[in-house]
């Protein structure tokens, strides 16, 4: 099996904010979370970064939308220098047809 990752582009972030969603929804229901008044999961704000800093690279995998990967320039015991993988998310294959 060949994967490929495709660095984002401006267009491609709508679909990143939802696939965020559908990340951070298995995350909250292994830890618990509370699904926010307005229907979503995670801090706006926080979340808002994952497609502004500049610090970070976002990736979609493959040619059909079926995940994301999101790395930083720096890491905590590496330095500056390093990048590292901060998200990733892979849709089950039921949802993607691979």
């Amino acid at each position: 099996m060949n994967i490929e990752l495709l660095q984002q582009k401006p267009d491609d972030i709508p679909a990143l904010r939802r696939l965020m969603q559908l990340y951070l929804y298995d995350l909250g229901s292994l830890d618990g979370w509370d699904i926010a008044d307005d229907g979503t999961y995670g801090n706006a704000d926080g979340i808002e970064t994952f497609w502004t800093d500049t610090d970070r690279q976002r990736y979609l995998v493959d040619g059909k939308l079926s995940g994301f990967v999101l790395t930083r320039a720096g890491t905590y015991f590496s330095g500056d220098d390093a990048h590292e993988i901060s998200e990733f998310f892979i849709l089950n294959e039921k949802l993607t047809g691979k």
